[in-house]
């Protein structure tokens, strides 16, 4: 069985290779990262992280600072930071599972997770902490079972510690990092005890990430904490997680039938599952009430990677409480089913698509290849509304004359906390440019600035065309 596991691991490691050798910056976050982390000081760092401008913790882009300046390795090494931490998760989600049932279904379990439909793989390619706050979780969930069984010290500090790192990797780590410790409380020991445990594990962080949470949400230019939570999202969520669990479900019983003829074993499924996993589970769902409830936004399913591995755990769990480990003797079958999912992940995976796309041109929302050609072959400046635009071509060298226009006085003053070279072109200052393209493309709300180019431009003694290439680029010429 662990030739299986470790097959499913070098596979998919080849995989995030060939992904991450051929990585481009052209995705918004990554580029935002890039910004952030490209400052000459901590202090430089510290005030970008409190602008707003990304609202994340900042122990991941902590760790991209020291790493590309006081290492001075290149910052194409960033992503490859994601390869030992998913590795490093699956690993401690096996752990887990192996603590609640057996090594056989655990290592099944974790295959079918990973191989259909897994929670990270879609996010393991961009330079952002989600791999971290996945990883961290199969970890702190493996110490509080561990910690339940031996109630030993070195569980204590482990969990302390693992319980900082999640909470500075994402601020939905606080609560994840809660409730998978909230079944510490029902352990013997006095009402004084836990609860000082309880605080000295939650204060620290709780602390630190109010400090910078509480000036991140005076600005937010993140698209996803303006939009409204809802059940249509809610309901996203959870059929994304769904996927691997059902078929672990429909496997596992198929066996039983084949094995037992009948299902009599499942009456004694009615005990619940371990209380971490199943509170990890229902995480997005007391998220969307608080979120509701104080009228706050940020519901998306990257929040939540994590709780995909409570899901998993709550149907281990609930196999281990019927007893079907003893039904389970025959690896041949196990080894079968973990080679047949891991085909299927290799042969949707390794397609022809797959390696057609090293060589195409990655480019931001908005943009295309004779948008590109015409900036590089233009002498006029290019005035966009898009952030990621501005990014791509800024760190391409695509132009030289490059402005980034906003309309909102928070953003003009923001964005230069941000970083100093994304002080943005106010309409003041657009009068002065005789000559400019401007590129105009919407994703979300944050991309919205109060500029029409047509009604400017008869406003102000310009001429307007709007250019045949591309349904969203103007060029604005001085009368």
């Amino acid at each position: 069985m662990y030739f299986a596991f470790v097959l499913m691991i070098c596979i998919q490691t080849l995989y995030l290779c060939l992904q991450f050798y051929h990585f481009q910056w052209y995705f918004i976050d990554d580029l935002l990262t890039l910004e952030l982390i490209n400052k000459n000081s901590l202090i430089e760092l510290y005030n970008s992280l409190l602008s707003g401008v990304n609202v994340f913790p900042p122990l991941y882009f902590l760790i991209c600072y020291l790493i590309t300046n006081t290492l001075c390795l290149s910052e194409n090494y960033l992503v490859w930071l994601n390869l030992p931490a998913y590795i490093f998760g699956v690993y401690f989600s096996y752990k887990s599972f192996k603590i609640v049932s057996t090594p056989d279904i655990s290592i099944l379990a974790v295959t079918i997770m990973c191989t259909v439909k897994c929670s990270v793989l879609p996010y393991i390619n961009q330079v952002r902490p989600y791999t971290f706050y996945y990883s961290l979780t199969a970890l702190l969930i493996y110490l509080v079972l561990r910690y339940k069984k031996n109630y030993c010290k070195k569980y204590f500090w482990s969990i302390f510690i693992t319980f900082q790192l999640l909470s500075q990797s994402h601020y939905y780590g606080f609560g994840v990092g809660l409730l998978v410790c909230l079944p510490l409380l029902f352990i013997n020991e006095t009402l004084k005890q836990k609860f000082i445990k309880v605080f000295i594990i939650a204060g620290p962080s709780l602390v630190f990430n109010l400090h910078f949470l509480l000036n991140q949400l005076e600005f937010t230019y993140s698209g996803d904490l303006l939009k409204e939570t809802s059940f249509e999202q809610i309901y996203i969520v959870y059929s994304s997680f769904f996927h691997s669990s059902i078929v672990i479900f429909f496997v596992i019983t198929l066996i039983l039938i084949f094995r037992f003829k009948n299902l009599t074993i499942f009456l004694k499924i009615i005990k619940f599952p371990e209380f971490s996993f199943f509170l990890l589970l229902i995480f997005p769902v007391l998220i969307s009430i608080l979120l509701f409830l104080t009228n706050i936004k940020g519901l998306n399913f990257r929040y939540f990677i994590p709780c995909q591995i409570g899901l998993i755990g709550c149907f281990v769990s609930i196999y281990n409480y019927a007893n079907v480990k003893k039904c389970f003797n025959n690896l041949n079958i196990y080894l079968t089913i973990c080679i047949i999912f891991t085909s299927m992940w290799i042969y949707r995976n390794f397609s022809t698509d797959f390696f057609n796309s090293f060589t195409e041109l990655k480019l931001p929302a908005g943009l295309n290849n004779s948008v590109l050609k015409e900036i590089k072959s233009s002498k006029h400046p290019i005035v966009t509304n898009q952030l990621s635009t501005f990014l791509y071509l800024k760190r391409n060298n695509t132009h030289s004359d490059i402005y980034f226009l906003r309309t909102k006085q928070n953003e003009i003053l923001k964005f230069p906390i941000f970083s100093k070279s994304l002080k943005p072109l106010t309409l003041n200052n657009l009068e002065k440019l005789n000559n400019f393209y401007y590129h105009f493309f919407k994703i979300g709300e944050y991309d919205t600035i109060n500029f029409t180019p047509e009604i400017w431009a008869n406003d102000n003694n310009f001429y307007c065309e709007k250019l045949l290439f591309h349904s969203n680029f103007y060029e604005l010429s001085k009368f």
